[in-house]
């Protein structure tokens, strides 16, 4: 029996760039480094999360947001740990990823603490810098 390789499936390449992608932008919100984490999306994109009241959408949005968690994690250390990514391509520049993302906050002298347990939706576009998400659907387990 042979298996055939669905067309839909990203390239190793392409898998490792999402790989490393998804890494700068986790690394950017935890940091509080706003522009970086609002340069992971397309200049229209959104984030559209049941943890806040209304999706934010457009780049300047995108930076107040980063900044307001930024802010709320004033004396706490904040941890994106992303796992089990799987991407589609929905064309040839688009592709459509959903990935787990497990949430841990540190206080001074407290251990780790899952704060939260999410699954993302992610629709890429592939812009002049590479991919970056229009749109970011993120459900809450619990929620």
């Amino acid at each position: 029996m042979t298996l055939q390789r669905d067309s839909r499936v990203v390239s190793v390449e392409d898998y490792a760039r999402l790989l490393s992608f998804y890494a700068v932008q986790s690394h950017a919100i935890d940091e509080g480094d706003a522009e970086r984490w609002a340069d992971s999306f397309t200049p229209d994109g959104a984030f559209d999360s049941p943890t806040y009241e209304v999706p934010v959408t457009g780049r300047e949005n995108l930076i107040a947001f980063a900044r307001s968690i930024s802010v709320a994690n004033e004396g706490r250390t904040q941890r994106h740990h992303l796992n089990s990514l799987i991407a589609e391509h929905r064309g040839s520049d688009v592709i459509s990823a959903q990935a787990y993302i497990l949430i841990v906050v540190t206080q001074p002298t407290q251990p780790p603490v899952v704060a939260r347990s999410v699954k993302i939706d992610d629709d890429l576009r592939l812009t002049q810098n590479g991919w970056r998400i229009a749109r970011r659907i993120t459900h809450v387990d619990g929620l």
